[in-house]
């Protein structure tokens, strides 16, 4: 790699649009665009880029994985599900020297990454590497998430129960196996917020016929719809994971079937008319997009004991 993209120096983040960024290459030499280049920021990932051989490349100071890193032997726990999401490629570094902008400390923290995705250097902060923009920011989004869960468990003051190392490569290998698809459908939803949309293409889908809905499962659409909006308001919703349902009987006794949100929407995008319409077999009747696996197991069953 001779060259790559970052944000011109002296600009706020919520500032940059693609033509902010500018082309470095391994000398530091601004290739393409105007303005500087903070030292530290090309040390760093020239030294990334160059020596871990990834893609993409994050440094930041977000708020609980910054915290994490100031604690002593400082690093993620197999507390929480989001924790085994990095189980076997996250590092953490003990050393901190001060700004980097010798090559040599870029070159150390290159090595301290190793073969891992994730560094969390003591007194600093975050390196996520990927091999797409998707995945870097899914990790940096479920980075923050685990380690947010991580210190409110803490602080009750008793220790933490940790999930075993078996069933965490478990849960690393199901993610795994839908990881490309997963993180792009992430990255996607993200791009549809009204603060992203400094990006072209960025429209909702058209809205999908309703061929089984009665006034009864449009009243629970409308009820199902309030609900995801409201708990996205509280904060409590993650990433595109997680799933309200609710059960309906299809018209002219036709079965049962409930209400889930498509996978790959934000809670706060879900309207009546986006709800998926799904019945016990996994056949989607209603809506476009599919049902998240885990999302149609759960809901099914628990539905189906309702009795």
């Amino acid at each position: 790699r001779g060259e790559f993209l970052t944000g011109r120096f002296g600009m706020l983040w919520r500032e940059i649009g693609p033509d902010d960024l500018v082309v470095v290459d391994m000398e530091g030499a601004v290739v393409s665009g105007t303005g500087p280049v903070e030292r530290s920021a090309f040390v760093i990932h020239s030294k990334l880029h160059a020596i871990c051989d990834r893609e993409v490349v994050f440094h930041t100071h977000q708020p609980w994985a910054t915290a994490l890193c100031c604690f002593e032997g400082g690093g993620l726990q197999r507390g929480h599900q989001n924790s085994l999401r990095f189980h076997g490629r996250c590092a953490y570094d003990a050393t901190f020297s001060g700004l980097a902008h010798a090559e040599a400390e870029g070159e150390r923290l290159a090595a301290a990454v190793g073969g891992n995705d994730v560094l969390l250097q003591r007194h600093h902060g975050v390196f996520v590497l990927g091999d797409t923009i998707a995945e870097a920011v899914d990790m940096v989004y479920y980075l923050e998430r685990a380690a947010e869960t991580q210190i409110r468990a803490m602080s009750g003051g008793r220790a933490l129960a940790a999930v075993p190392d078996a069933v965490a490569a478990a849960y690393r290998r199901q993610l795994d196996a839908t990881w490309a698809r997963d993180t792009e459908m992430h990255f996607n939803a993200l791009l549809r917020l009204p603060e992203a949309q400094v990006l072209p293409g960025c429209t909702p889908p058209p809205k999908p016929k309703l061929k089984y809905t009665t006034p009864e499962i449009w009243e629970a659409r409308k009820d199902l719809a309030a609900a995801y909006r409201l708990c996205h308001q509280r904060g409590w919703d993650e990433g595109i994971c997680n799933h309200l349902s609710a059960a309906v009987c299809l018209p002219a006794g036709a079965g049962e079937a409930f209400l889930i949100i498509p996978y790959g929407t934000k809670w706060n995008e879900v309207t009546a008319s986006s709800l998926l319409l799904v019945d016990n077999a996994g056949e989607v009747l209603e809506g476009e997009g599919i049902v998240e696996t885990t999302a149609f197991v759960i809901h099914r069953a628990l539905h189906r004991g309702k009795g």
